[in-house]
């Protein structure tokens, strides 16, 4: 007979395993951003279309107005995302016995979530090169804008 070789009891992720965690994490993630991105630019344009309407913004104006708040509103939807992808993600894979077949193949609980961390670590840093170089940006032209459905034309920002 062969050589029997035992599992070691802390086994990788092998890359099919990882891209697998990782595109279902992805799928979920992306749909989750774009409900909650929907669902705050609907309550943003009920709340601010009137104002802007009223003191007569033209409609490129408008629409780069909702454009430019895109950013804030997906710094703060990220995070909330991410925990709701992976929660799912995880419900789904428990729900269908691949976590219980990753660990009995000795695949340690670290090696399952290195996916979910790899990813969590990119969006982190995303956000942070969002808040600090795209966010002071569009936030200006968020107040210029502002500034004309106050009836205050700023004449300061012309580009």
């Amino acid at each position: 007979l062969g050589k029997f070789e035992p599992v070691s009891p802390k086994r990788k992720v092998s890359k099919i395993l990882f891209r697998y965690i990782l595109r279902d994490l992805i799928v979920v993630l992306l749909s989750a951003t774009l409900a909650f991105a929907v669902i705050l630019l609907v309550f943003s344009l009920m709340e601010d279309l009137d104002g802007l309407i009223k003191n007569k913004v033209e409609t490129k104006d408008l629409f780069l107005y909702f454009l430019y708040i895109q950013p804030q509103l997906l710094f703060h939807i990220m995070p909330f995302s991410l925990m709701l992808g992976t929660m799912y993600n995880m419900a789904q894979m428990a729900r269908n016995s691949e976590l219980s077949a990753m660990r009995a193949m000795g695949i340690s609980v670290t090696g399952v979530y290195t996916p979910i961390l790899v990813i969590a670590t990119c969006i982190g840093i995303s956000m942070i090169a969002v808040q600090e170089y795209v966010i002071p940006y569009t936030q200006k032209e968020v107040e210029r804008i502002d500034s004309i459905e106050d009836g205050v034309e700023d004449t300061t920002q012309q580009r």
